[in-house]
């Protein structure tokens, strides 16, 4: 990455080079704190009011994209030609990006839409469902987390004012109950800040073994470190921007998106263009009738083409392959008049993430012990120092973060042991997502193995634990770990990967000061996103498409509560669901192929097939991305084969465009749709992204 100590100096505008600036300053803390404000803003009302696509939705969040590549071209580029001692430089530009990426866990799925959700659906639920009443009755839960006064009746509770009117439209003789919504914005923030802290801290942890021991690809941060690394002496831009590469696919992606979004409007005269396939009508007789909907109809993302393309080619290959693989597999249990069905599922998946979270804890052993040392004694000499918080400070701050969920779990009705299970378990789902998300730059990743399926394994073996534990494991689960495509621990990975690469820490202090800005984003993320959604919520009482939903957040508000926390919890109390499979058998399964996979990944340098395919094969980010997976993995097969590694260097930039123009066209297609929204026309959903 160029530096301005690496400047020709004798070009046209060498006599203005400024010095070298401090990464973290008010400038970039500024651009940071206005993206993360205007996400956090714009998010609730933009995916749940206007239903549009979603404007963060993913590892890469497009709406930060599109905000950043704005930032460069229309502030950066002009100030680079005429006033280059103004410019954001590199650094700069990365504080803000992780700013902003870290603000992007907060004002969606990563946490206002689940949890507001929950918080007022569970007594709507209990008003609505008298066993779940009497669930919420027996729970004795605390109305510091609810706005409610008492939690003693659910049936009183769902007609309080905040709960019935964030459903249905608040009256216009009445204002937003904003002091209700105080107690349990404190108590939730507690959490934000136990939950943020510990991410952060193990993001800290993990960074010099995923990033310099062993050097994981981190697609999606390469993508950004490409777009904001300085341009040479003399340029307003840096070469990606003045790539043709870059710009070419880039423009074709849009106009393809904006074709096919004219069409939707004016289908009479635009026809639309058609980009997947849908072979339903044809695979109508057994057994590929009984193979899933994704194997059978898919849609095309560019973007998914293009972060394929940056991924190695073993990733890639068993991505695709195996979620075929998987459905030949259905398709053998259906001819047998057997169901290879969800629990099955599950535990494999359950099984494979053991096994691969024990491969990556066996490979890293040296470091992790050497930030145990760092802990509890002084350590060697020659173990290397963080240039963002020492070893210590991290390692017992995970620990004091970690304690105080478990105090925040028994606080609100857990046992201590329940607490240290539910805890222990999402920490381990969450960071394994970031680490599948660093090695393969899935547009999302999901592992579909819900929480409380910890308290089935244990009930196997005669273990059981209070109903308050279930109850707090399965919201927990619901709300951070069941739809983890905005979650943080991926955002702070990627955001030290970008701080890493762009020099952020180069300069001695400035690592604590970005771990500090990444802590402000989070709070103006918390407050602006909690004020906007509350707002959006009693202010409507339905979407605004020209399809329009009855009630805005229908899944966070009425779907989860009902079967995602109380349902389940109301059968774990009547002794669980039965199953006629076998759990441990199916367990074994999992751990044991994703073990096979791992011995002759590293035995064998040309087995193709990653032990990352076994737990992805059954998730639905993989189901529906596929056919674009196996497209992107095809163009880079392809190019190594007849181009090699030249051919591969010049079509990154393509791939790169291909990316960024599915985020402008989301992007102009959202500001259509907030258009006519707000000048109260019917508009139609232009959906994008997988």
């Amino acid at each position: 990455m160029p530096t301005y100590t690496d400047l020709d100096r004798s070009g046209p505008l060498a006599h203005q080079v400024p010095p070298p600036r401090r990464a973290v300053n008010w400038r970039s803390v500024g651009v940071g704190l206005l993206g993360v404000a205007g996400i956090a803003a714009l998010a609730p009302y933009n995916d749940l009011l206007v239903a549009n696509t979603f404007l963060i939705g993913g590892t890469m969040p497009i709406g930060l994209l599109v905000f950043f590549l704005l930032v460069i071209l229309l502030i950066n580029a002009p100030l680079r030609r005429w006033a280059p001692r103004q410019a954001l430089s590199q650094s700069e530009l990365a504080v803000a990006l992780g700013m902003g990426l870290v603000g992007c866990a907060i004002p969606a799925v990563g946490f206002m839409n689940y949890v507001m959700g929950s918080v007022v659906g569970l007594w709507r639920t209990g008003g609505q469902d008298y066993p779940t009443a009497q669930l919420l009755n027996s729970l004795h839960l605390p109305a510091w987390l609810f706005p409610i006064d008492s939690t003693s009746s659910a049936a009183a509770a769902a007609n309080r004012p905040a709960i019935a009117y964030y459903v249905s439209r608040l009256p216009e003789d009445l204002s937003i109950p904003w002091g209700a919504w105080l107690a349990p914005a404190i108590g939730w923030g507690a959490w934000m800040i136990c939950f943020a802290g510990a991410l952060l801290c193990l993001s800290l942890i993990v960074r010099r073994q995923w990033v310099e021991n062993e050097r994981l690809a981190f697609p999606v941060a390469s993508v950004y470190t490409t777009l904001l690394e300085d341009p040479p002496a003399g340029h307003a831009v840096n070469r990606l921007l003045r790539s043709r590469l870059f710009w070419l696919p880039l423009l074709a992606v849009f106009m393809l998106r904006a074709v096919n979004g004219l069409a939707a409007y004016f289908s009479s005269y635009v026809p639309e263009i058609p980009l997947g396939f849908d072979l339903r009508p044809i695979m109508t007789q057994p057994p590929l009738s009984q193979a899933h909907t994704f194997l059978k109809a898919q849609a095309l993302y560019f973007s998914v083409i293009g972060i394929t393309f940056l991924l190695q080619t073993r990733i890639a290959f068993s991505l695709w392959f195996m979620y075929i693989v998987f459905q030949v597999v259905v398709m053998i249990y259906a001819s047998t008049g057997a169901d290879f069905n969800a629990g099955m599922q599950q535990d494999q998946m359950a099984g494979a993430l053991l096994m691969l979270s024990g491969l990556v804890i066996w490979i890293g052993r040296a470091h992790w012990m050497m930030v145990i040392r760092r802990m509890f004694f002084r350590g060697h000499d020659d173990d290397p120092a963080d240039p963002y918080l020492p070893y210590f400070l991290s390692g017992w701050g995970f620990v004091a973060f970690t304690i105080g969920m478990i105090a925040f779990l028994v606080l609100a009705g857990s046992s201590v042991a329940g607490a240290i299970l539910t805890i222990l378990a999402l920490m381990l789902l969450v960071m394994m997502v970031a680490r599948i998300a660093a090695e393969t730059g899935l547009y999302y990743v999901q592992i579909n193995v819900p929480l409380i399926r910890a308290w089935n394994y244990l009930g196997a073996i005669g273990a059981r634990t209070t109903t308050g534990s279930h109850f707090w494991t399965a919201f927990m689960g619901a709300a951070f770990a069941h739809d983890t495509r905005e979650t943080l621990s991926v955002y702070s990975t990627h955001a030290l990967k970008v701080s890493d690469e762009l020099g952020v820490a180069k300069h001695r202090g400035q690592g604590l000061w970005m771990i500090a800005a990444l802590g402000a984003a989070l709070a103006v993320s918390y407050l602006v996103s909690g004020a906007s959604m509350l707002t959006m919520e009693y202010a409507h009482d339905s979407t605004l498409a020209a399809r329009s939903t009855a009630m805005i957040n229908d899944y966070g508000v009425d779907y989860i509560p009902k079967n995602m926390i109380t349902g389940p919890t109301r059968d774990y109390e009547r002794g669980g669901r039965e199953e006629n499979h076998s759990r441990l058998g199916h367990v074994s399964i999992g751990a044991g192929l994703t073990a096979l996979f791992g011995m002759l990944r590293f035995r064998y340098g040309a087995w193709p097939l990653h032990p990352l395919g076994v737990l992805l094969m059954f998730t639905f980010p993989v189901g529906r991305m596929w056919f674009s997976i196996f497209l992107g993995w095809l163009a880079k097969a392809a190019t190594v084969h007849y181009g090699g590694a030249a051919l591969l260097r010049h079509l990154r930039d393509a791939a790169i465009g291909m990316i960024v123009g599915e985020a402008c066209a989301v992007g102009f297609w959202l500001i259509v749709a907030v258009s006519i929204a707000a000048l109260g026309g019917e508009y139609h959903v232009i959906y994008l992204t997988p």
